[in-house]
Formats: C-alpha cells, structure tokens, sequence
C-alpha cells in the first residue's frame, strides 16, 4: 500500500478524512487578519475576480480552509500558488486540489516524500510550517503514515 501513497494522502486523512468538499471557517483569522494589508492585494483580487464578490466576501472566503487538505483560502489565492478559478471549482476537481497542495509545499519547500516525515526533525518542521502546532500536529503525522502503512 506504501508505494503508493502520495504526501496528498496523508495530509488528506489527517485534514478532512480525504472529503474534497471540506471547508472550515477560521474565525481567529477573519477577526485578526487584516485583508487590507498591501501584501495581500494581489490574493484578495484574485479571489474577488474569481468569485465576482465585493471586498467582505473575499475576506470571509479568504478566512476558510477548503478541500481534502484545508488549504486556506488567503494561500490559496496568493501569488505564490496563485489559483485563480472560484472554490466550487476546486472543490469539484481532485486535479485543482492536488496541484494547489504540491505548489503551496513547494512555496514553503515542504515537498518531501511520505517516509521522509518518519524522521522527527522533518514531520516536526512540516507540523510547524503546515499546520502552526508540532505537538497537535506531529502526532497526527505518524497516524496517518501508520494507518497508511509507512513505518
């Protein structure tokens, strides 16, 4: 089952039990985010151009986490990754969302092999980088990497 087993998998399992339709409002960064800052204009109108929505609703939608590996919308729409189609789209395509997964971990240079999170330095720095909390999310990590038959 390992070898094919793709880091989509177990970040999919960990985030959402692989549901593409998953989406999750965060409210701690809708309150304390502020979308007018200048180096957020280039996602915010992407996202507005993609929804067709006013400045409110970017914010909302840029505050919510989507699909089978809770990419937030805020990098989601960055320049970095740059997606440009609405998330009605991206929920309906497991293409969209793997290419939107493999370019936010190549941004912030997280692209490693499955078994490469088996050593603790590198599941450690992924926690961190990838979801802000290496003790909640470390552990979740070797779960998924076990349930999916990599020790």
């Amino acid at each position: 089952m390992s070898d094919s087993v793709t880091l989509f998998d177990i970040i999919a399992w960990i985030e959402s039990r692989g549901n593409f339709w998953a989406i999750r409002f965060e409210p701690h960064i809708f309150q304390t985010w502020n979308i007018d800052a200048d180096n957020l204009d280039d996602a915010r109108d992407r996202c507005r151009e993609a929804h067709n929505c006013t400045h409110e609703t970017a914010h909302v939608i840029m505050s919510c986490s989507f699909g089978a590996t809770q990419v937030m919308g805020f990098n989601l729409y960055s320049e970095q990754v740059g997606y440009t189609k609405s998330i009605g789209e991206f929920f309906g395509s497991r293409d969209d969302q793997q290419a939107v997964f493999y370019s936010f971990l190549n941004w912030k240079n997280l692209n490693v092999a499955p078994s490469d999170l088996l050593n603790a330095d590198t599941r450690n720095n992924f926690a961190k980088v990838y979801n802000g909390s290496i003790e909640n999310y470390a552990p979740l990590i070797l779960e998924s990497l076990t349930r999916h038959g990599i020790s």
